[in-house]
């Protein structure tokens, strides 16, 4: 089993275990009718197809909550990783938003890189935007934002089957994030 595909069976299992999606689970709706989202505590908002599954992550000894919503054929989420000054090695926020880019391909070993250029987040934050054909026929589109005390990885991974048709949803939800206060 590739490294891709154990990540897509282990968030298969975790979306089963919580009842967040059943084997048959529809497509999420056009996009139009997404609504926005803005976690309780605040940090951000992006237009999602639902209200996400919470959970506590880490990223190497970075503490970060993990929002997801979707399927195993049809994912979106938003990484919140507190990322305190000492961290960040003296780089300004477009370096880290590379170092975390690089992560972000490095993990996912793509089959293809399609993407991977600097970017401006909403309200001006430096970043890059990601998008990637994976093994095991999935498809990435996402964006490393960096904010002064924090990154935030936006992304979805589609199935290549549904890609087509997902796309749209797929730059929709990319493109809708934007960092709030916290």
């Amino acid at each position: 089993m590739t490294r891709n595909s154990a990540a897509a069976a282990a968030l298969a299992l975790a979306l089963l275990a919580t009842g967040q999606v059943d084997a048959q689970l529809a497509a999420p709706p056009p996009f139009a009718q997404w609504k926005d989202y803005a976690p309780p505590e605040g940090g951000f908002i992006v237009r999602a197809p639902g209200a996400p599954q919470v959970r506590p992550w880490n990223d190497g000894a970075l503490v970060a909550k993990h929002y997801l919503i979707g399927s195993v054929e049809e994912s979106y989420s938003v990484t919140v990783i507190e990322l305190p000054a000492e961290a960040r090695g003296g780089l300004d926020s477009a370096g880290v938003a590379g170092v975390f880019s690089k992560r972000v391909i490095e993990s996912m070993q793509p089959e293809k890189t399609e993407l991977d250029e600097p970017a401006t987040c909403a309200g001006g934050l430096p970043g890059r935007s990601i998008a990637a054909t994976l093994p095991d026929g999935l498809r990435y589109a996402g964006r490393v934002c960096v904010s002064a005390g924090r990154v935030f990885r936006v992304e979805a991974v589609i199935d290549a089957a549904r890609w087509a048709k997902a796309e749209p949803s797929a730059k929709g939800f990319v493109d809708s994030f934007r960092p709030g206060l916290r």
